[in-house]
């Protein structure tokens, strides 16, 4: 009885250290899953802003194509202010870089 006792403790100690060994090594993983989930958290967060700053050249583009077509159909910069809500010092600025672009290419 004696013998089966101390089987059964010796038993239970080995099992002790390899759940121990176990706790170790996923604490270890997590601390690495952690660290890569921080990465990917910062490289999200720059592709977020170099995404915003494509956006707001794709906006700049697009609001010359507009005006540039307003105006080519006649519509005044005053008109072409309000209708696109964006000042109406953009608007000849824009107006005024076109004939400054055509006058310069002659």
């Amino acid at each position: 009885m004696e013998l089966l006792l101390a089987f059964l403790v010796i038993v239970e100690f080995i099992a002790l250290v390899v759940l121990w060994r176990g706790k170790l090594r996923l604490k270890e993983e997590l601390a690495h899953l952690n660290h890569k989930c921080n990465q990917m958290k910062i490289a999200v967060a720059h592709s977020q802003v170099h995404a915003d700053k494509h956006r707001e050249q794709i906006d700049t583009l697009d609001t010359y194509g507009r005006v540039m077509q307003m105006h080519r159909s006649g519509e005044s910069a005053a008109v072409i202010s309000e209708r696109l809500k964006i000042p109406l010092n953009k608007v000849e600025m824009t107006l005024k870089l076109e004939r400054m672009k055509k006058h310069g290419a002659q």
